[in-house]
């Protein structure tokens, strides 16, 4: 097993409990890009930026959930992680982009995500929500938002 190994465990396991029992395997992995993007940022290597991850999170966590490794989506998500963790797009989310285009320009990547369904913690509001020239809302997914 290697440090790779290790990160792409940790990626999944965040995403999939971030996201939630009702999460789909479209914001599991869009949970994965923008925690992709804080490393490429230069927030830390994988370890620290999923270990700090909860820090910059904009809902109250979620209660938290026993993950079913019999799934479809955490079965799916186990294959795609790969592609996300060393960057190679494979989905289409629309119009000719996938979701890594769309959450991974270079110019504007998104570093956040919101669940509109969930209480919002106060730093969220105070940091992101209350910026919005830092910090533009640039995706919607359901009932998740994304932002710069």
């Amino acid at each position: 097993m290697t440090q790779k190994d290790v990160d792409r465990v940790m990626l999944v396991r965040y995403a999939a409990f971030e996201a939630g029992p009702r999460g789909s395997l479209e914001q599991m992995k869009a949970i994965c890009y923008c925690l992709r993007n804080r490393v490429r940022a230069g927030w830390g290597e994988w370890m620290d930026v999923i270990g700090t991850a909860d820090e910059f999170r904009a809902n109250e966590p979620n209660e938290l959930i026993r993950i079913d490794h019999n799934t479809r989506i955490y079965q799916r998500l186990l294959h795609d992680v790969d592609d996300i963790y060393f960057g190679h797009s494979s989905s289409d989310f629309g119009e000719g982009k996938t979701l890594e285009d769309t959450l991974c320009e270079k110019e504007r990547p998104c570093f956040y995500w919101l669940f509109l369904d969930r209480p919002m913690r106060q730093w969220f509001k105070d940091n992101i929500i209350s910026d919005k020239q830092n910090h533009p809302s640039r995706v919607t997914m359901g009932l998740t938002m994304f932002f710069e």
